[in-house]
């Protein structure tokens, strides 16, 4: 669950290569930030709980099992001052935890995503995470970090509401 969406991604590990295979790949709309306060609305909770108790039903067709999954939440859950409330809500409602991710980790599931395609493990190499809500950037070399720097997104493209604010009106249907 990022600030805008959420997404599902089931995978297989192809024995031969270590590299992962897409059975399946879901993202769905969701608007969690939806303006500049660290609140997330009650619109927000409930598509957010029916996103994600359809991703559950995936799971359960794609015979995942449960200690095999993990879902991960990103910066609008981390800096909301509902966090502990929505995580408990899921949690209570569809039986999941919620992970909810450093900056840090964020940047480091990233730069591991980026080996899957690219594997550049003895390169010095930058990964940068734009997201909705914040954005990282990780220089590594040889599979050690050398620099992290986390920046919220209104100190890189502008005020985070006003984007929100325009995704709100795309979402809707005003064009």
């Amino acid at each position: 669950m990022d600030t805008n969406s959420v997404k599902i991604l089931i995978v297989q590990v192809n024995p031969f290569t270590g590299h992962f295979i897409t059975l399946e790949r879901r993202k769905k709309l969701v608007l969690l930030g939806m303006d500049s306060t660290p609140t997330i609305s009650d619109a927000s909770i409930l598509r957010s709980t029916l996103i994600l108790h359809k991703f559950l039903d995936i799971l359960i067709s794609r015979r995942v099992p449960p200690g095999h999954s993990r879902l991960v939440a990103t910066s609008a859950i981390r800096e909301s001052a509902y966090k502990s409330q929505f995580i408990h809500l899921i949690h209570e409602t569809l039986g999941l935890r919620v992970d909810v991710l450093s900056g840090s980790d964020e940047a480091h599931l990233t730069y591991l995503g980026v080996l899957q395609f690219h594997p550049v493990h003895n390169n010095m190499i930058l990964t940068v995470d734009i997201g909705g809500g914040s954005t990282e950037f990780v220089i590594r070399h040889q599979d050690l970090v050398s620099q992290v720097n986390k920046y919220n997104v209104e100190k890189v493209i502008g005020s985070s509401g006003t984007i929100r604010k325009i995704e709100k009106a795309v979402y809707n249907g005003y064009t």
